[in-house]
């Protein structure tokens, strides 16, 4: 846009090639924390000489903070240091007209996360590379390993805690392909009280096919009366959620991420996109290392927990070299308790200080059938301090039977009631 004294006012994208060779008296570069890593070096040095070229010139270089690993940080870091000759300001919440501690505390609780916060309102630099959990947490946490209950599927299968009726469970399903590489991770979490939150059993194999892979999820399932289950369902996880759903005719398959994907047609399960992820692991974080509340049992998970990190774009995955699939199931597993998810099937009858489900009540679903985890092994392939199966009695005839009951109950067995 040409102003009537000849001055100029103009846009340009963020590109190798941007302003260069043009005279500009003063440049504003919005967000820049957020440019991407590759394009970043070649556009500052496209637009750096602009602003040298005359001591008039000046650069206003504005930006949410975004971990450490970029530009930006470099620059404003060296400006409160007094080391690059750039002057600095933060332009924090409280600052801004109109805004008021009843305004941030409804903004706390709307983003869910005590980290988003600080990062978005308050200016403090979240730094890129850090694992999901911090080391004191992560110590505190190894005390709570130990060896499962009982262990099935050669070894695939844990169970740290049997089934119990009274009790309210949330499942998170990650598939893969089943080739040797990735694993294929059932994780199921007691979620009856959200101030004690309990890894209860995990199942891993990376050699399981996802038709196989369906069969396994859905007798789980019913080990855990047919709890919600949250599936990924991007590549092979479309298989089985749309197996368990169309075949085994399973009902309590949560759908979510459809509008953030752009999808016309709501499809079953969880589509895994850029935002949903963003979204699930700010909740996932919030219960583990704000809250507290979770506990995890299983030695393979809690280290995947210490190597899943930030990386400087602001997404979170494994380090180069570590996998996520139990970290991802575990997220699955707890994005059940995301607000936006938990009122459509729980009444909420208590919130949080942050405006997170604390005290939940599950809505009526009729009748739960729970199926013994062990009842269909014999009592070798039952590993675990408590590897006595139930007793089953055959007979032809009514005296039979009565007789086979009087020997059991010489034995100790017991009716039950």
């Amino acid at each position: 846009m040409t102003l009537e004294n000849g001055s100029r006012i103009g846009i340009t994208t963020t590109t190798g090639t941007a302003a260069r060779g043009q005279s500009v008296n003063c440049l504003v570069i919005d967000e820049m924390a957020f440019i991407e890593p590759h394009l970043v070096e070649e556009f500052w040095k496209s637009v750096f000489p602009v602003i040298t070229s005359s001591k008039k010139s000046k650069v206003f270089v504005c930006s949410t903070a975004n971990g450490t690993d970029n530009l930006f940080y470099k620059l404003y870091s060296g400006a409160e240091s007094g080391e690059n000759g750039w002057a600095y300001d933060r332009i924090l919440w409280d600052e801004v007209p109109g805004r008021d501690e009843i305004w941030a505390n409804n903004t706390r609780q709307a983003i869910g996360s005590h980290d988003a916060w600080l990062q978005e309102f308050c200016c403090q630099f979240i730094n890129s590379g850090e694992s999901s959990i911090d080391d004191e947490l992560f110590e505190k946490m190894q005390t709570q390993i130990c060896e499962p209950k009982i262990v099935l599927d050669d070894g695939h299968y844990k169970i740290w805690e049997e089934a119990d009726p009274s009790r309210v469970y949330a499942a998170g399903v990650d598939t893969a392909e089943g080739v040797g590489v990735d694993s294929s991770v059932i994780q199921i979490f007691d979620i009856t009280d959200l101030r004690d939150i309990r890894q209860v059993a995990c199942y891993t194999n990376n050699k399981i096919p996802p038709a196989e892979y369906t069969n396994k999820v859905y007798s789980i399932l019913r080990n855990y009366g047919s709890p919600l289950a949250l599936i990924e369902r991007n590549g092979p996880g479309a298989q089985v959620v749309d197996r368990l759903a169309n075949d085994y005719g399973y009902e309590k398959l949560v759908s979510y991420g459809n509008a953030a994907a752009h999808r016309r047609k709501v499809m079953q399960g969880m589509i895994a996109h850029t935002n949903t992820k963003y979204k699930g692991v700010l909740n996932m974080r919030y219960y583990i290392n704000e809250a507290r509340s979770v506990t995890i049992r299983d030695e393979e998970t809690l280290k995947e927990l210490k190597s899943f990190v930030r990386y400087p774009n602001g997404t979170w995955k494994a380090r180069q070299g570590y996998h996520d699939d139990k970290v991802m199931s575990t997220l699955y597993a707890l994005f059940i308790l995301e607000k936006e998810i938990t009122e459509r099937f729980f009444e909420i009858l208590e919130l949080d200080d942050m405006g997170k489900p604390l005290v939940l009540e599950p809505m009526d679903y009729g009748i739960q059938y729970f199926e013994d985890a062990t009842s269909i092994y014999s009592d070798n392939e039952v590993v675990g301090s408590n590897n006595m199966l139930p007793p089953v009695v055959f007979g032809m005839g009514e005296s039979q039977a009565e007789d086979d009951m009087a020997e059991l109950e010489m034995n100790g067995f017991t009716h039950l009631q």
